[in-house]
């Protein structure tokens, strides 16, 4: 199953797209297990926090509040395989002008990287 993920010869969706596809579904899908392996496969495949977090968002936003409570575990995976470190440390249930909801960065909480 992994290897259909892999981008063959005359596809469109390299395989970072895929994963960052698969961590939309993993939380809209309620699959625990299937968020922390696909956070952690977007991260070897070079995507960025920003990039995974805004396919969580996309769940969120498609799958309503059963998937807000399943983004936190991207949160928690991000943490796991990152060593601690992320940008983003609160979600916040909110939307912008655009209808987007957001996370806080640390240093609008007065915080830095790490000091988790």
């Amino acid at each position: 199953m992994v290897e259909a993920i892999e981008k063959e010869e005359g596809e469109s969706l390299d395989k970072k797209t895929k994963e960052l596809i698969a961590v939309a579904l993993s939380i809209a899908r309620d699959c625990e297990w299937c968020i922390a392996f696909h956070v952690k496969e977007a991260i070897n495949e070079g995507a960025s926090e920003e990039e995974i977090l805004e396919a969580a968002w996309m769940a969120i936003l498609m799958g309503g509040g059963p998937a807000l409570m399943h983004a936190g575990l991207v949160l928690d995976a991000l943490k796991e395989f990152r060593g601690g470190n992320l940008m983003y440390d609160v979600i916040i249930i909110g939307a912008g002008p655009a209808g987007y909801v957001s996370a806080i960065r640390l240093s609008q909480l007065g915080k830095k990287s790490g000091n988790n």
